[in-house]
């Protein structure tokens, strides 16, 4: 598993020609990240081809494979339901 920092080049690409390289927050929303999820996992939002802001797609892809699916394969294997990571947030949190 890549435990690397994401390079400058990853967080603020410099060149896309396709819209498709790109990704934005309506996006990721719709993929079901909340603002405050997006914002932690994957920074400040950036200008894109044509103007789009948000972030570029190898960017994107990067936190999810080294971040975001270790993280929910941890819960799932770790617990047996969903009521039991709401106890240990609590917990946690007092």
């Amino acid at each position: 598993m890549d435990q690397r920092p994401a390079t400058n080049e990853e967080l603020r690409p410099q060149e896309f020609e396709d819209r498709e390289e790109w990704c934005t927050r309506a996006e990721l929303r719709d993929w079901g990240y909340t603002d405050a999820g997006i914002d932690q996992l994957f920074g400040p939002e950036t200008t894109g081809p044509g103007g789009v802001i948000g972030w570029a797609r190898a960017h994107v892809d990067h936190v999810e494979d080294t971040v975001v699916a270790p993280a929910i394969r941890l819960v799932r294997e770790g617990f047996v339901d969903s009521e039991a990571v709401t106890d240990v947030l609590s917990r946690a949190f007092m």
